[in-house]
């Protein structure tokens, strides 16, 4: 499921700093991951965005790109 944005619920959760939820949500699909939103971002440029670190602990963890980049200039 997209929402606004084209952001997905991994999208969202890292947007808010949902850690538990964030985890549940990669357990299911660690595809979730590398989805990206219409401005090209993925969960780990949302939660480093907002200064969620413990997340962006756990998203790095379990695989996601460090090096991705977005469409917003």
């Amino acid at each position: 499921m997209l929402y606004p944005q084209g952001r997905t619920a991994l999208h969202i959760a890292s947007l808010e700093g949902h850690v538990e939820v964030a985890s549940t949500l990669i357990s299911k699909a660690t595809a979730l991951l590398h989805q990206v939103d219409n401005e090209g971002r993925t969960s780990l440029h949302l939660s480093a965005a907002n200064g969620h670190r413990d997340l962006l602990t756990i998203l790095i963890g379990q695989g996601a790109e460090i090096d991705a980049q977005d469409n917003v200039s």
